[in-house]
């Protein structure tokens, strides 16, 4: 659920094409999900994932995944993305761009931190 909810966070907002990884701006560094409740199959689920922080070289993106109704919390998760340039394999900033993208999508500002 998760990995979907990632990919179609990033297809939303415009930073992959749903075809070229080449191109994608981040590159997933680390990942802790905490599952609190299982999910059955006649389960309908509803996945909630946003940037809650950014940082120089990473972001930090959080995810709820719930019943229907947000009711019930199967699971939480905590995906550390960092900023990544696939061709030469290396870290870089986070761009401007893409502060400027996120916090026009969630509503906030991530402005560069000293």
């Amino acid at each position: 659920y998760i990995e979907h909810a990632r990919m179609n966070y990033l297809l939303k907002l415009g930073l992959f094409d749903g075809h070229s990884f080449w191109d994608l701006p981040l590159i997933v560094a680390d990942m802790h999900v905490r599952f609190i409740q299982p999910i059955e199959m006649t389960d309908e689920v509803v996945v909630g994932m946003g940037v809650t922080r950014i940082g120089n070289k990473s972001l930090l993106l959080e995810c709820e995944i719930t019943n229907a109704d947000g009711t019930v919390v199967f699971a939480t998760a905590e995906n550390t993305m960092v900023a990544y340039d696939y061709r030469t394999k290396s870290a870089i900033p986070v761009s401007d761009e893409l502060r400027e993208i996120f916090g026009k999508f969630e509503g906030k500002s991530f402005k560069k931190e000293d």
